[in-house]
């Protein structure tokens, strides 16, 4: 698939939005620390529909950086400091933001200051930016989904647990959860679509909701009343690698 092929926002082919349910008002937004001629050029590149915003200071970033921001094109030729005051504002307001390092040079360079997870290098021409662009797009849509996917299996399973089946049919909130549920499953597989197995392999290494981190000692290692043994959508067990070794949590 082609960087021409693929949409910059995981909208599916019959234009309905797969952005919207549970995600930030405005997600996905991407923010150029770039200097203006660069800026210009890389929002006329992206789509009219993916939010561009271009900070010209650490101290403007401020107000337009939180949790829709989705990706950062972040320049490797600002001073070391900028760089750092960036970082530390990316990990406070928006943690799951995907950094994309962009830099001067016709080779990719490694920095101290940010965990690369792409570089692009002179020249850096359109169809090579659309494609790293919708690639990191779609990589943050579905770490943000599966996210809230986990979260609000895992509120199901608790309510589970007190409730019977009649009792679940019964329960508003237990409805409203299974809607969600459904609603989250069909983007996810459709965000998919766009993504290399690899990609969604990686992301679910990465991923660890806060609620499943909690331990409880009443329950067997590696399972809690927020984290159950495995997701009862999809019956994935949340214990296992994607190669069946165990999973550590």
């Amino acid at each position: 698939m082609t960087a021409t092929d693929r949409t910059a926002t995981g909208e599916r082919e019959d234009g309905a939005s797969l952005v919207g349910e549970g995600l930030p008002e405005g997600f996905p937004t991407v923010v150029a620390f770039e200097g203006s001629t660069r800026a210009d050029l890389y929002e006329r590149w992206l789509p009219d529909r993916v939010p561009f915003v271009r900070p010209d200071s650490v101290a403007a970033a401020r107000e337009v950086i939180d949790e829709s921001t989705a990706v950062a094109l972040v320049r490797h030729e600002l001073s070391e400091s900028n760089r750092r005051a960036i970082r530390s504002l990316l990990d406070r307001r928006a943690p799951e933001c995907r950094v994309v390092l962009t830099t001067s040079t016709r080779s990719p360079v490694a920095d101290d200051v940010f965990d690369i997870r792409m570089c692009l290098s002179e020249p850096i021409d359109e169809d090579g930016f659309r494609d790293a662009a919708s690639r990191q797009l779609h990589l943050a849509m579905y770490a943000a989904l599966l996210e809230r996917y986990y979260q609000t299996t895992a509120a199901m399973a608790s309510l589970e647990v007190r409730l019977d089946e009649t009792e679940r049919e019964e329960n508003d909130r237990y409805r409203d959860l299974d809607e969600h549920v459904k609603k989250l499953k069909a983007q996810l597989d459709a965000v998919e679509r766009y993504l290399d197995p690899g990609d969604v392999s990686a992301l679910l290494f990465e991923i660890v909701p806060p609620e499943f981190e909690r331990q409880s000692d009443e329950l067997p290692a590696g399972e809690n009343k927020y984290r159950p043994d495995r997701c009862h959508q999809c019956d994935r067990d949340w214990n296992a690698n994607p190669d069946g070794s165990r999973a550590g949590y």
